[in-house]
């Protein structure tokens, strides 16, 4: 009797069991069911596929799980939603008024995209759409709420968190407030959103305000961080369709100086298939004031825009057009007066090229073609007219034309040069063209680069270092634009027939041959060159087969290690010349040693009669912008002296200091030669002139008597003087 009863009650068991199983498998399927349901509606309404995996309906309570919008035509990121909870029921959907919805997300997840999706124009449908729902929405007389807390934005590895809350009163309006920080910061940006009807159209005004600095990586790198931004704007939808833009924005650099301002105008007729921008003024301090006009027609099949500009740059006065054709391509054109290269291309995001340049005026051409969604094709020429480089003013008026035909494409975040087929460089002086540069593609990142000056007699004399060459130069290497800041390497090979060069008076070299390694931009390191002369003369001195090793950085030309020979003795010595614009261009210092002052005489041409003797030197040159010329030297004779012929002497008579009573002119009268044991010599160039000083002390006779004359010095002989008194150098020794 036990079994069937045992029996009775595990049957009894299993079937309730069996039957909440069925009802909780009914349950759940229910769930699915609706969520499909929810899904499929709400992917109509909003135009995007949205995925429920489940969804629970109770008296005053539905509540979504797994709640998703997936990557789609027009969005490639995600949404996710562990739980979507709608407080109310149904009442205020059967009788809204003075009824509230409360929306809460739970865990809401945001990831971004690696790419943004491809601009499209909005369809007037979807206009149509967007209005209707937002006019519906607001017209809707229960009170609704939304909230999102702790929610995340994710790009890459990188976290944003945000919360979110929206409001819409019974009365039709709608309050939306969006604030985004970097997880354990402040808010770094809050957006307000606030929505309403106006008649027959829907407007909705959005203020945003923040520190951009705050958002890190999620900032986008290509565009300045200021300190501080605010925004404004209003947008307009009507039952035409057409949406109406005004907008106005300001930013405050990180240093609090020259704030930036913008305000925008436009308005989109998708129905014409046409967007007009009417004004967008961009103000930032005095370096940037620029007015955007265009327009954009055929907006969903075959593109066609127009942009004019006008305005400032730093100072330059531009005008230029653009017009874009997905048949024909891009055309712009941009006129510049005057031009200024290293601020542009510091503005645009590149680094400062390592001489500046300037010119009066300049006008760009560029003509185009899309070659994929990242690449375009193009060519045009860029005329400089004016060109100056402020460091080598020339004060002739040099044009400069340049050719180019390469491709072009997005690297991060800027537009960088992809391939250079052909790429060339021209200056034209008055007297002809000075010289060429051409460039192509060498490697990735990379162009070869050819340079070479076939007469440098066409080259114009520089007002700071006025130099006219003979001869002719060629330049090679290699310019890398994958950086930041571009970097180049090569060689100059230069032969200077004859080069003259005029600081206080004329200094010439023949037969000089140059071969410099050059570089420069950050991290590049030029190897040591060479540098050899047949002669360089100055001031009727030469100096013979002069040779030293030579190291270019930047504008810097350094000889370390010069070495001649001249007048029976040699020489060494160093120099520096900067053309880049430094105060001090010249600086030289020569030590000679073992100079024939008789073989000086002879090979110099003066007219003073017989000198004998040696000497050594010291010489420091320096030529600056501001004083010219400045030279000090001083020489000293070697044992055992030498012999000055008496008739130099007494034309400097005047200047002896031992002779104020005429005693010493009565001395020399009786001799014909004057016998040294020691001469010392000190000379002082200046703007005022030159002038020189001579010590000269006699030999005793025997070793033990004094001479006739003891001692001569001279004090401060203009140079001019004795050049009148001594005749001039030789044409042969120059």
């Amino acid at each position: 009797m036990r079994r069937p009863v045992l029996v009775s009650l595990g049957g009894g068991l299993l079937l309730l069991v069996l039957a909440g199983l069925a009802v909780g498998w009914y349950a759940l399927g229910e769930e699915r069911r609706t969520a499909r349901l929810l899904s499929r509606f709400l992917s109509k309404q909003i135009g995007v596929p949205v995925r429920i995996e489940r969804a629970r309906a109770e008296a005053a309570r539905l509540t979504l799980r797994g709640f998703s919008i997936p990557p789609g035509e027009h969005w490639r990121g995600s949404l996710e939603i562990r739980e979507l909870r709608v407080e109310g029921g149904v009442l205020p959907v059967v009788f809204p008024r003075g009824r509230a919805v409360a929306v809460v997300a739970v865990r809401t997840s945001v990831t971004l995209a690696k790419e943004a999706a491809p601009l499209s124009a909005p369809a007037p449908d979807t206009l149509t759409a967007i209005r209707s729902a937002l006019l519906r929405f607001l017209d809707w007389p229960a009170v609704v709420s939304l909230e999102m807390k702790g929610g995340e934005i994710r790009s890459g590895g990188e976290t944003l968190a945000f919360d979110l809350r929206g409001e819409k009163s019974g009365d039709g309006k709608l309050v939306v407030r969006l604030a985004l920080r970097r997880p354990g910061d402040p808010a770094a940006l809050t957006l307000e959103a606030r929505g309403a009807a106006a008649g027959q159209d829907a407007r909705v005004a959005v203020t945003a305000a923040g520190d951009p600095r705050r958002l890190g990586p999620f900032w986008p790198s290509t565009l300045p961080r200021p300190s501080r931004i605010t925004a404004e704007g209003d947008l307009a939808l009507s039952a035409t369709p057409e949406l109406e833009v005004k907008a106005a924005l300001s930013a405050t650099p990180a240093d609090g100086k020259n704030p930036m301002a913008a305000t925008l105008a436009g308005r989109y007729r998708p129905n014409a298939r046409r967007a007009d921008l009417s004004l967008l003024s961009l103000r930032w301090g005095p370096a940037l004031q620029v007015d955007v006009a265009g327009s954009a027609e055929e907006l969903d099949t075959a593109p066609r825009l127009t942009v004019k500009m006008t305005g400032t740059v730093d100072g330059s006065r531009v005008t230029g057009d653009a017009t874009y054709a997905s048949a024909s391509g891009l055309r712009a054109t941009l006129d510049l007066r005057p031009f200024v290269a290293g601020s542009l291309l510091e503005r645009a995001g590149y680094g400062r090229p390592p001489v500046e340049v300037k010119a009066g005026s300049a006008s760009l051409t560029v003509e185009g073609k899309a070659e994929g969604t990242d690449r375009m094709r193009v060519h045009g020429a860029l005329g400089l007219e004016g060109v100056e480089m402020p460091a080598w003013t020339t004060g002739a008026r040099l044009r400069a034309n340049v050719r180019f035909d390469g491709v072009l494409s997005r690297r991060d975040g800027r537009i960088a040069l992809a391939a250079l087929d052909r790429g060339e460089v021209s200056l034209v002086s008055p007297a002809g063209e000075i010289g060429r540069l051409s460039a192509r593609s060498r490697s990735a990142g990379q162009l070869a680069v050819e340079a070479g000056i076939r007469d440098l007699s066409r080259v114009p004399a520089f007002e700071a270092f006025p130099v006219r060459l003979s001869g002719e130069a060629r330049l090679e290497g290699a310019l890398d634009w994958t950086g930041a800041s571009p970097r180049f390497g090569g060689n100059l090979v230069a032969h200077v027939a004859k080069g003259e060069v005029s600081i206080g008076g004329p200094i010439t070299v023949s037969g000089l041959r140059a071969s410099l390694p050059l570089a420069w931009g950050p991290g590049e390191g030029a190897p040591g060159g060479a540098v050899t002369a047949e002669s360089l003369t100055a001031f009727g001195f030469a100096l013979r087969r002069l040779a030293s090793p030579a190291l270019a950085r930047g504008s810097v030309l350094s000889l370390p290690e010069i070495s001649y020979v001249h007048y029976g003795g040699s020489g060494k010595g160093n120099a520096r010349l900067d053309l880049g614009g430094a105060p001090v261009p010249l600086s030289l210092r020569l030590e000679g040693e073992g100079v024939d002052l008789a073989t000086l005489t002879t090979e110099y041409g003066l007219t003073v009669g017989r000198v004998t003797g040696k000497v050594r030197y010291l010489l420091v040159l320096q030529h600056s912008r501001a004083h010219g010329l400045i030279a000090a030297g001083h020489a000293a004779s070697d044992p055992p002296g030498g012999d000055v012929n008496i008739d130099a002497l007494k034309k400097l008579l005047a200047y002896a200091e031992s002779d104020p009573s005429g005693i010493l002119r009565q001395a020399l009268e009786s001799l014909s030669v004057f016998s040294y044991s020691s001469l010392e010599a000190d000379i002082r160039v200046g703007p005022q002139g030159g002038r020189v000083s001579l010590a000269l002390e006699g030999k005793k006779r025997l070793g033990i008597f004094p001479g006739p004359v003891q001692a001569i010095n001279f004090q401060n002989v203009p140079l001019s003087l004795l050049a009148r008194m001594f005749g001039q150098p030789r044409r042969d020794s120059q």
